[in-house]
């Protein structure tokens, strides 16, 4: 938006400042004969309606005084101006036209004809006029802002520069020339000075309306929403009403993800002016941020109809159009590549190419950027930031070469030395913009977290901290800095940062949303979930909120009012794809497994390249039948492609060849804590012999407990990796030498697979995690058994299988915690007690119709169903429910939710037999109610998760518990529960046969597993 002016407006301002005037009527020579008393009374009379808003008045006054003086200039030139003023700038030709002609030196008079020409289309004669006005007033810095501005209309940026700064040098407080210095800017994709020149603009003029909104604007593009937000509330308490104000608020709401609101705003905007395409494009802009991509559509049409050479509308239009529409963006994009002119059109032409995966016809448009205007350094540094994402990290810094030396430069020169693998050049680029930035401005914040991506937290916090210290009270800054505590790990620091926050700035939703996430990191959620309602009660419209109140109601199993909570976010928003991987994630916790599915594939088709959501969906598909192990496979490959493959890098392995040395074995895991994951990886880094293996952990997360402790006390080296950035592990761990690297999460949450794509280690081996393997191409090896993935299934894996004693093993509890081997309680009387302590997705409709059969065949049977999710009495309700359908009573079920560890090992005493689930068998649980003596009905299929009992109890000789198929399973649970004495011999002497053999037997097992170190290690140093 263009420039302030008299009467104000979205478009140029009217330049006719009537203070002239004010002390007495000024009278210019050409009209000096009509300067009778009445015809000075007569204009005074005019002049004192126009400057109280009388404007019919004034312009009825101006004309009584033309008719008696049809040559007074000022009349006619402010006849001409009220008619600009109440949008009617054809009427104002004649008077304007006729003022020059009498007086061609009359400056006001011709920046006023130069408005009405632009405002009736005839930009050309415009620029005449205000050309005119130039030379006959060169040192006016309002007719040289005037000028300016219709050159930036022009496409004449140096010409528009050279005018706009002429202004300044006459008055350094000219608000309307920095007004428009920051839209020239931002025209030449100049983010900085954009905002360089709106700051210096609201600094002269703090309660300007105009240059409050175009500073709002700013602070959205260089990603400052609350500064935004601020901006523009204090434009509308200058002017309630005002379009400016009003489209600057929409705006920020917009950005904060509060759709409804910004909506809301825009509507009246629309409404009250229907015809301007302006508020139609901005309405398209909300809609597109609110991810409604049909409204969006719909909107940019609607300006277009109005302004068909709209470039804002029509490159909205085809933004929406690559979710909406996606085979007419190429030929959109080619029509709109042939007309753009302009820099920002141009490169954001440019980023619809690349969103769209036309990489080569993105990088085409921004050279085509940089060669037509060589010295702006803007298109460089879009260009650099491409060819990194793009993998071409030197190809990036060849285009940065020869740029001037700012900070923006220095963090696009950082990004690409990272990318290259040259930490220290990136470092350096980094020392050299923190000494340029300023110390309160976002530059600071953008170097404090690309010293963190390069795992220099120490630095990243420092420059926050410098930050916080310039300007203690800024609760903005604060919450930055709590922001870049968490994603260091450091969550005790950033919930008193946080808090501090709030301190200054109570009304501040965003504040408490840091608190509630720090309180959530420290395990702290009912304090979280009061800190999110506080929030929501600030700002009910804000899906974020929602999106963090629904994370928090997981963490407490409390799961149907969760899946509420992100539905509700999606209702705000139309959803991002990280509340639908949310929702998607919840859903599989309430059973609702298809409906997961589909919410995982909304999430991946709004960001087809994420990862975690891409292996949240691979998880999930475990849990369908419908989904065959070749289908889990082929998505698997399908992850690789999409995610890893990008990331591969040949690099060749030092390491010391020698086969027989000790290795340095490193485990990659966030799960180092009592965890079902903790307990699988126990016996085996609890048992290793460290003259045999140098173990070197590396934890990705900040949960820990005493369980962590003990992990620590027996690795050699212990690194926290949480929030270091994929390459950066990948170098570290390069830099540790680690000869054998271990992958225990697969597609689970908190993996670090994109490390592994990178193959910083010379073997790589997936274990003991989430079964059925990684598809990584980089992954050598996986541990399993002959059971769990049988040789006739192992051509479709990635990696080559190796086989353990059994793929799992088990390390009994702390003395404190374990519990004896309780009788079988069938021998109490009152019938067999089947169970499942198994997460409750695991319990799919299948599930339930086949434990219902086996309740059926044996009548006085009862299921005892224990989970985490079962504290919520939803949960429970929906378990009865499913049942109930195939006519088992609720009296025949009993419910438990989570209990210590301890107690939950107690409660095996309660049950007689396990029922195993399937596609997704019991692990931990499986291995559990072994060693307390209870036995598993099981189910395997084809698929390796499925398997996961039947090749455990199969190691232990107990394979005659694994079903053939779903009559053979209700058949084995009648046959147990028809011979209690006989199930009761084997509980009774079931855990000293488990500890007999190496699935429960952790010094054995680490044995072996060690042996098979030492054969993958030898295999690869003959490889040479």
């Amino acid at each position: 938006m263009i420039g302030p002016g008299f009467g104000g407006g979205r478009g140029n301002g009217i330049w006719a400042p009537l203070e002239v005037w004010i002390g007495g009527i000024w009278v210019a020579a050409v009209g000096s004969e009509m300067a009778s008393r009445d015809i000075d009374t007569a204009f005074g009379a005019a002049l004192a309606k126009h400057e109280a808003g009388d404007m019919e008045g004034a312009a009825a006054g101006y004309r009584q005084v033309l008719a008696k003086a049809p040559r007074h200039v000022d009349a006619l030139n402010l006849l001409g101006v009220v008619a600009l003023q109440t949008g009617r700038p054809d009427q104002a030709l004649a008077p304007l036209k006729k003022v020059v002609s009498l007086d061609p030196g009359f400056a006001t008079a011709r920046v006023n004809l130069g408005h009405a020409l632009t405002a009736t289309g005839d930009r050309t004669g415009a620029l005449v006029q205000y050309r005119a006005a130039q030379r006959a007033q060169p040192n006016d810095p309002d007719v040289r802002h005037a000028l300016g501005t219709a050159l930036i209309d022009a496409g004449d940026h140096a010409g528009a520069r050279e005018h706009l700064l002429a202004a300044l040098s006459q008055d350094p407080a000219h608000v309307g020339s920095l007004v428009n210095l920051a839209t020239l800017a931002e025209r030449q994709g100049d983010a900085s000075q954009a905002l360089h020149y709106a700051q210096r603009a609201v600094a002269v003029a703090p309660d300007d309306v105009t240059a409050l909104a175009t500073l709002s604007g700013q602070y959205l593009v260089a990603g400052d929403v609350k500064r935004a937000l601020t901006c523009a509330d204090r434009a509308l308490q200058q002017a309630p009403d005002n379009r400016q104000g009003l489209g600057a608020k929409a705006l920020a709401l917009s950005a904060m993800s509060r759709t409804g609101e910004a909506l809301s705003i825009q509507a009246r905007l629309v409404e009250a002016f229907p015809e301007d395409p302006v508020e139609w494009t901005q309405l398209g802009q909300i809609k597109l941020t609110g991810r409604d991509f049909g409204g969006a559509v719909t909107a940019f049409e609607a300006a277009l109809t109005l302004a068909p050479g709209d470039m804002t509308a029509a490159l909205g239009r085809a933004e929406a159009l690559v979710a909406e529409a996606p085979e007419r963006v190429v030929p959109e994009l080619e029509a709109l590549s042939n007309r753009v002119g302009e820099v920002v059109h141009l490169l954001r032409v440019a980023e619809i190419w690349q969103r769209s995966g036309q990489a080569e016809r993105a990088e085409a448009t921004l050279r085509r950027v940089v060669a037509a205007d060589p010295m702006n350094v803007a298109p460089k540094i879009a260009l650099a930031h491409f060819l990194v994402k793009e993998a071409r990290p030197k190809d990036a810094l060849t285009v940065l070469t020869d740029c001037d030396i700012t900070v923006a430069v220095l963090l696009a020169r950082a990004e690409a030395w990272f990318a290259a693998r040259d930490r220290e050049a990136a470092a350096e680029c980094l020392a050299q913009a923190e000494a340029l930035a300023t110390e309160t401005s976002l530059d600071q914040f953008h170097i404090a977290k690309q010293w963190q991506r390069l795992g220099r937290l120490e630095r990243a916090l420092a420059v926050m901290e410098r930050m916080v210290a310039k300007d203690p009270l800024n609760a903005h800054t604060r919450n930055l800095f709590a922001l870049c505590l968490l994603e260091g790990g450091l969550p005790e620091r950033a919930l008193a940062e946080a808090r501090t926050a709030v301190a200054f700035a109570a009304g501040d939703p965003d504040a408490l949303v840091t608190v509630g996430v720090a309180l959530q990191a420290l395990g702290r959620n009912g304090e979280a979930e009061t800190t999110f309602q506080d929030a929501l009660r600030l700002n009910p419209h804000n899906s974020l909120i929602y999106i963090n109140l629904g994370n928090c109601l997981l963490g407490m199993h409390r799961v149907q009012e969760a899946v509420e909570a992100y539905r509700e976010a999606i209702r705000l928003t139309d959803g991002s794809a990280e509340v639908y991987n949310n929702l998607a994630t919840t859903l599989v916790d309430v059973g609702a497994m298809e409906e997961s599915v589909e919410a995982y594939r909304e999430a991946l088709k709004r960001r087809p390249d994420w990862p975690e959501g891409h292996s949240n969906l691979i998880f999930t598909m475990g849990y369908l039948p419908q989904f065959n192990a070749e289908d889990q496979q082929a998505e698997r490959r399908r992850w690789w492609e999409r995610h890893g493959a990008p990331r591969f890098r040949p690099v060749t392995h030092t390491n010391d060849r020698n086969p027989e040395r000790r290795l340095r074995v490193g485990y990659v895991s966030g799960d180092f804590r009592h965890h079902a994951a903790g307990y699988v990886l126990a016996p085996i880094l609890f048992e290793h012999d460290p003259a045999v293996i140098e173990t070197v952990c590396y934890s990705t997360s900040s949960l820990e407990d005493d369980m962590t402790e003990r992990f620590r006390a027996k690795a050699a080296e212990w690194r926290m990796v949480l929030g270091v950035p994929d390459d950066v592990l990948a170098d570290r761990i390069r830099e540790d030498r680690i000869d054998i690297l271990v992958d225990v999460s697969g597609h689970t949450s908190g993996n670090r697979l994109l490390t592994f794509a990178r193959k910083p280690a010379p073997v790589q081996v997936h274990a003991w995690g989430q079964l059925g393997g990684t598809g990584l191409k980089t992954m050598d090896y996986m541990l399993a058994d002959p059971v769990l993935i049988p040789a006739e299934d192992r051509a479709r894996f990635a990696e080559t299988v190796i086989d353990l004693p059994c793929w799992i093993a088990f390390m009994p509890p702390d003395p404190s915690m374990a519990q004896p081997v309780a009788p079988t309680p069938a021998l109490a009387g009152g019938g067999i007690t089947f169970g499942s302590f198994n997460r409750l997705a695991k319990v799919t409709p299948e599930v339930v119709s086949l434990w219902a059969e086996v309740l059926m065949a044996v009548p006085d049977a009862n299921l005892l169903m224990k989970a985490p999710q079962l504290g919520d009495q939803s949960n429970q309700d929906r378990m009865a429910k499913a049942f109930g359908q195939y006519g088992i009573s609720k009296d025949r079920l009993r419910f438990l939710g989570n209990t210590a560890r301890r107690d939950h090992l107690a409660a095996y005493g309660k049950i007689d037999v396990q029922l195993d689930p399937f596609p997704q068998a019991g692990g931990v649980t499986s291995l559990e109610g072994l060693w307390m003596g209870v036995p598993a009905v099981t189910l395997p299929l084809s698929t390796p998760a499925s398997r996961a009992t039947a090749a455990i109890q199969a190691s232990i000789g107990l394979e005659h518990f694994n079903a053939r198929d779903r009559a053979d399973y209700v058949r084995i649970a009648t046959r147990l529960a028809a011979d209690i004495p006989a199930l009761a011999q084997l509980r009774a002497g079931l855990r000293a046969r488990f500890e007999s053999h190496p699935v429960g037997n952790p010094a054995a097992y680490a044995r072996a597993v060690e042996a098979t170190y030492r054969q993958l290690w030898r295999t690869w140093c003959a490889s040479a």
